[in-house]
């Protein structure tokens, strides 16, 4: 673990980067990696990234932006968009 620490930020770094050039996967990544990661958590990045994936129509974030609008992660709790 203490590997990847030391090369978090330089990854992080790298994927906002991707991101934004438009990366959707990228995007995705950093979506999850905000709300999983303790050494970086920040809710409003994740929900931040994952709305960027999703507008740029990664698929796969449509189920993981429901579930930050269901559970209020970076964003006021929103069932009736979840």
């Amino acid at each position: 673990r203490t590997m990847y620490a030391k090369k978090m930020p330089q990854i992080v770094s790298q994927l906002i980067e991707k991101a934004n050039a438009g990366d959707e996967e990228a995007a995705f990544l950093l979506g999850l990696a905000y709300v999983t990661i303790d050494e970086i958590r920040d809710e409003n990045m994740a929900f931040h990234w994952m709305k960027f994936a999703y507008d740029h129509h990664a698929n796969f974030a449509t189920s993981v932006l429901g579930v930050y609008y269901e559970e209020g992660i970076g964003i006021k709790k929103d069932t009736k968009l979840a």
